[in-house]
């Protein structure tokens, strides 16, 4: 029943991946992998938690940029319940870096 009544909205719904997550893409060149790494270099910078520091840091040094691409190329979304999403490093986890944003951003 509940199968019929999504299929009766059809593209008016907005499907999630299965796990909530995009899936990383192949990249195409290596500017697109000097794009992540250098945005890994700049979360490592400005993340005050040292256990989210290390993680990204590591992606880093072992040149994972798929990994990289996958928790940086997105943002959590300020909801009508706020901000809501799985803690870990990256700007699409909760974590004090994205915390410590938008603070700074509703400041503004």
């Amino acid at each position: 029943m509940l199968r019929a009544f999504a299929n009766s909205l059809g593209s008016r719904v907005l499907r999630v991946p299965r796990h909530g997550l995009p899936r990383a893409t192949a990249l195409s060149t290596s500017v697109d992998a000097d794009k992540w790494l250098e945005e890994g270099n700049l979360w490592v910078k400005r993340d005050t938690n040292e256990e989210t520091k290390a993680h990204i840091a590591g992606l880093v040094d072992a040149n994972d940029v798929a990994s990289l691409e996958q928790l940086l190329s997105s943002r959590l979304s300020f909801g009508t319940a706020g901000l809501r999403g799985v803690m870990g490093a990256g700007y699409n986890r909760m974590n004090d870096l994205v915390i410590l944003q938008t603070a700074q951003g509703l400041c503004e």
